[in-house]
């Protein structure tokens, strides 16, 4: 699920001994694919071998630095695909090992703006340091996914936000450039229109330290880092959340532009198998709130089609009982407004 054309998605440049590698997929909002991340790595490399390269700024061309993974490309992959990859991207195409497999561990800022989401936020928090534009909006979207935020609460921690890290990582909310400052998050933030000025300011005061002694730091940095989120992720590995119903429907739900129907029972079960017919689930009838009536042979997508169609545009996020004899109990998830 690659893409098929040789377009370039990332753009490299160095002057003055600071590397530019930009995302450059605006129309997209630099969505993440598996060509976009080993272009990534191609660039890294670069840098990382580049003898004129003391310091990379890692940012983002267009509205937004990056608005995550590229669902269609990546998470609509079929059931078998995703247990052969063992999650939802390609191979070599790991965005978690960008840095973390450096020869020389030269130091790298990310200067972010607009949005930073899910995969973005997880490569920003890998960086060194980070910069971002006043009113940037960042969000773990793994949560409401259902990819769980393991990692991302384990980078978070690292960064000294434990608290902020636990907030942001189990109820995946938005939070903004000027919380993630205070939390200790990030390093800057700069007016609007001059993140990249301050990243740049950044990057020379590194880069007029004797690069060695720099790169040392770098590299305890990152060795800590990488056990750190390694034995979070490792925790997490075993429920295999690629392959539950959440995560299928949350990527089916942002393809067909809807709102999402939230299980609680954890079922790994992906693909065309489920789509058989449950016996007795509730549904929401018209009107003001009251108890849902059992309709036989219900399916969840059923909710979003024929009677349950006319109502989704007026569904908000809202935990309710969900009861079904041959399922795990769930919450539906939804109120009339």
């Amino acid at each position: 699920m690659d893409d098929p054309d040789s377009r370039q998605y990332v753009a490299y440049a160095c002057n003055d001994h600071i590397a530019t590698i930009a995302l450059d997929r605006p129309e997209k909002l630099n969505a993440v694919s598996d060509e976009v991340v080993r272009q990534l790595m191609a660039a890294f490399r670069r840098f990382d071998s580049d003898p004129e390269a003391y310091v990379a700024i890692l940012c983002g061309r267009g509205r937004a630095f990056c608005s995550g993974a590229d669902v269609h490309r990546r998470q609509l992959r079929s059931r078998a695909e995703l247990e052969r990859l063992g999650g939802p991207q390609g191979h070599g195409a790991n965005a978690g090992d960008l840095l973390f497999q450096s020869v020389n561990w030269k130091p790298v800022i990310a200067a972010v703006h607009g949005y930073v989401l899910g995969l973005g936020l997880g490569m920003v928090l890998d960086r060194d340091l980070i910069v971002a534009e006043a009113g940037t909006r960042f969000q773990l979207t793994e949560t409401s996914r259902g990819l769980g935020a393991a990692k991302h609460w384990a980078q978070f921690h690292f960064r000294g936000a434990g608290a902020f890290g636990d907030d942001v990582s189990l109820t995946g909310r938005y939070f903004s450039a000027e919380e993630a400052l205070a939390a200790n998050v990030i390093n800057r933030v700069a007016p609007r229109g001059e993140f990249m000025d301050a990243a740049m300011v950044l990057a020379q005061q590194v880069a007029a330290n004797p690069p060695l002694s720099v790169r040392a730091t770098v590299r305890t940095r990152r060795w800590f880092l990488d056990r750190y989120a390694k034995e979070a992720a490792f925790q997490q590995a075993p429920m295999r959340l690629y392959l539950t119903e959440d995560f299928h429907e949350a990527a089916l739900a942002f393809k067909e532009k809807r709102s999402r129907v939230v299980s609680m029972g954890g079922r790994i079960a992906h693909g065309p198998d489920d789509a058989r017919p449950c016996r007795y689930d509730w549904v929401w009838q018209p009107g003001p709130y009251r108890a849902p009536a059992l309709r036989p042979g219900l399916r969840p997508a059923d909710f979003f089609a024929g009677g349950g169609g006319a109502m989704a545009t007026r569904l908000r996020p809202r935990p309710i009982f969900l009861a079904s004899s041959d399922r795990v109990s769930a919450y539906f998830g939804a109120t009339i407004g």
